[in-house]
């Protein structure tokens, strides 16, 4: 595999510590969630595909005291609209091929099937064409591809079909 303009790309050594979804954000994790989006958005302006503002919440995994990789996901403002949107995946370079992202976006869905009010019954994320493996990511998750444009494609999860096979 090769990162952008043929730059070969290191192989993925195991990682020493398992990465582990933070539930409860300290304020020094906030910072450092604020600081990585920050800087992600400056040196990648794909990497959050849709800007979610207001109602938008940040989940993390962190491996050691490190935030490794973050996920932004807005949630329905009005009682009737039973979705929630992920607006971006990352994980920091050196953590990628080591499926954080994968139990990143698993806990993601397993904190919204909690929500109840409202209740949480599709998410969607939009994933730039240039994106294969978060497409793929999405896909071993059980993702459906909505719709394909020109600049990537929309993917979602009906929890109600999750519900049934669990």
């Amino acid at each position: 595999m090769t990162l952008g303009k043929g730059i070969p790309e290191k192989p993925a050594e195991p990682l020493k510590d398992v990465p582990k979804f933070v539930d409860n954000l300290t304020v020094e994790d906030v910072k450092a969630i604020r600081e990585m989006s920050v800087r992600i958005a400056e040196t990648d302006s794909k990497a959050f595909s849709i800007p979610l503002g207001e109602g938008a919440q940040f989940f993390a995994s962190k491996v050691g005291d490190r935030i490794v990789a973050i996920s932004e996901v807005s949630f329905p403002i009005d009682e009737d609209i039973n979705l929630a949107v992920i607006g971006g995946i990352f994980v920091e370079p050196e953590y990628r091929d080591h499926k954080v992202g994968e139990v990143l976006v698993e806990n993601v869905i397993r904190q919204l099937k909690r929500k109840k009010s409202p209740t949480i019954q599709r998410v969607r994320i939009f994933i730039p064409s240039t994106r294969k493996s978060t497409e793929n990511l999405a896909k071993n998750l059980g993702f459906k591809l909505d719709h394909q444009t020109t600049d990537g494609a929309l993917f979602e999860l009906d929890l109600r079909e999750e519900e049934k096979v669990d």
